[in-house]
């Protein structure tokens, strides 16, 4: 019987330390309900796996079992996968972009890709729920983390992660190991989502700000992608799809979030 596991990772700086940290929780779908799977991680996941990074690594932290040749992954991260297109064009020298001085910072693209401005307008955020960004804010080291670990993934053939990889449906549904970006502060705008059962017995509107605690979100909004795709079947709110904006638009990554 094949297993559908959702892994939530909240990624920490390189040489993270402290309260703020890299966390891990490992949830398996069975009957559309999740179960939490091996231990919770919180530490340096870099320092704990003497600088490899591969799927089987994060799933030894958590000292969850290995797949089975039937099993299906869904790794949600809360680091940003990408930078704004018109940020990389000013690296270059090919961008002829103008920052609105009269406008808020989330319409400058130097700052905030796509799929940042689409949260917030689909969602109506406000701070302190806006979304953070790889160029302006401190996640930028977490995110080169992430970055990296997705360049390095060995079995990279089985491996898919959208939409930085075209967006297709079909391959989402049939892809073995599929790693989404994640951001925890905007699932706390959706009432379905804080409705959620988790495995601890309480609600997911009960989490607090720790790292293990997002990590939990991470994981559960896998759950939500699996659902959405028709990886499984499950009470489970849909989450926004890359389609929704359109695949020249989402070349800057997507943020995968719970509907309301």
């Amino acid at each position: 019987m094949s297993i559908l596991y959702s892994l939530g990772w909240d990624v920490g700086t390189w040489k993270c330390k402290g309260d703020s940290q890299d966390a891990l929780q490992l949830l398996a779908w069975e009957n559309g309900t999740p179960k939490a799977i091996g231990t919770s991680f919180h530490g340096n996941l870099w320092k704990q796996t003497g600088g490899h990074c591969e799927v089987d690594d994060l799933l030894k932290a958590v000292e969850a079992p290995e797949l089975s040749g039937s099993d299906r992954l869904v790794i949600g991260i809360d680091a940003v996968f990408g930078r704004p297109e018109v940020f990389l064009g000013l690296l270059n020298g090919e961008t002829n972009f103008a920052p609105d001085v009269s406008a808020m910072n989330t319409d400058n693209r130097y700052l905030y890709r796509e799929t940042e401005r689409f949260l917030i307008d689909a969602l109506h955020l406000k701070s302190p729920y806006l979304p953070k960004t790889a160029v302006g804010d401190a996640i930028g080291t977490a995110a080169t983390k992430a970055q990296h670990f997705i360049a390095q993934l060995s079995n990279r053939d089985e491996c898919y992660v959208p939409p930085l990889d075209a967006w297709d449906i079909e391959r989402a549904s049939s892809s073995r190991i599929t790693i989404i970006e994640v951001y925890p502060g905007a699932t706390k705008a959706s009432g379905a989502f804080g409705d959620l059962d988790i495995p601890a017995g309480a609600k997911m509107e009960s989490l607090g700000k720790t790292d293990p605690e997002d990590a939990l979100r991470c994981a559960m909004v896998g759950g939500c992608y699996a659902k959405s795709i028709g990886a499984i079947e499950a009470d489970l709110p849909d989450v926004y799809l890359p389609s929704e904006l359109g695949a020249d638009l989402c070349r800057e990554g997507w943020i995968f979030r719970p509907r309301k």
